[in-house]
């Protein structure tokens, strides 16, 4: 099946949001919680991604965060 120009412009403003929303701005990050050994990040609707897509939510390990503030 041939994709239409209409499926790649979509395509192409969903990597958009998704890269906008992740950039690494505090504003980007502001709702978060610890849940065990994880800080798990909760973007708002439309941040990274169509409400469609439900909620949005990124999860690190914190000694692998700990790990990686602390090389340089």
């Amino acid at each position: 099946m041939k994709k239409g120009k209409d499926d790649e412009l979509t395509k192409s403003s969903l990597k958009d949001s998704v890269k906008s929303g992740l950039n690494p701005e505090v504003g980007n990050f502001l709702v978060w919680y610890i849940e065990g050994d994880r800080i798990n990040f909760v973007f708002p609707p439309l941040q990274v991604a169509p409400q469609e897509f439900g909620k949005q939510e990124a999860g690190i390990y914190l000694n692998a965060l700990i790990s990686a503030l602390s090389q340089k």
